[in-house]
């Protein structure tokens, strides 16, 4: 097949089309991932920051998904059962 009747069937417009369209779906997706990273150790920072300032003891449960909310809920002096 020659170059020509590639462009003439749109072939390798298609190619090219289509693998531009997968390229940012890829970046998008990475972009996205990247963003609730940085989100989520920001926010484990900031709550271990307040931690300490309340002289909470064990301020290393910012970083984990579920402790995180029961150090929250002590820190706002809710009763055990809460958590």
């Amino acid at each position: 097949m020659s170059f020509e009747e590639l462009i003439n069937n749109n072939t390798l417009t298609d190619i090219f089309l289509s693998s531009g369209i997968g390229a940012l779906i890829a970046l998008g997706i990475a972009t996205i991932i990247l963003i609730l990273v940085a989100l989520y150790v920001y926010f484990a920072i900031a709550w271990m920051t307040i931690a300490q300032k309340l002289k909470y003891k064990k301020t290393w449960l910012a970083w984990i998904p579920i402790a995180n909310w029961a150090m929250i809920l002590q820190l706002g002096g809710f009763h055990w059962e809460w958590m």
